[in-house]
């Protein structure tokens, strides 16, 4: 993943929904999931609109898939090091 759309997603900041007026950085999936589960509380309560959940909800589902592919690229680079040093070790 380029560095500035890391960086862009990391620097996204969503204001947290329980009183506290202090921005939330989403760094990691674990952070996003526990952001949604906030949202889909305050929402079955009536704390927040529809539309303000589904912007939130769309751009936390797209950080998702991308922290999942720079880790399957990740994964992807180190079986091609580990292959080539395998083919290495061979000759």
């Amino acid at each position: 993943m380029p560095n500035t759309v890391r960086k862009t997603l990391q620097s996204v900041e969503i204001k947290r929904l329980t009183g506290i007026n202090k921005p939330k950085k989403i760094n990691k999936v674990k952070d996003a999931r526990r952001l949604m589960a906030n949202l889909i509380y305050l929402y079955q309560n009536g704390e927040i609109t529809t539309e303000y959940i589904k912007t939130l909800t769309y751009v936390l589902i797209k950080f998702q898939e991308l922290y999942k592919t720079e880790v399957l690229e990740n994964i992807a680079d180190r079986i091609k090091k580990l292959e080539k040093q395998n083919n290495n070790e061979k000759t």
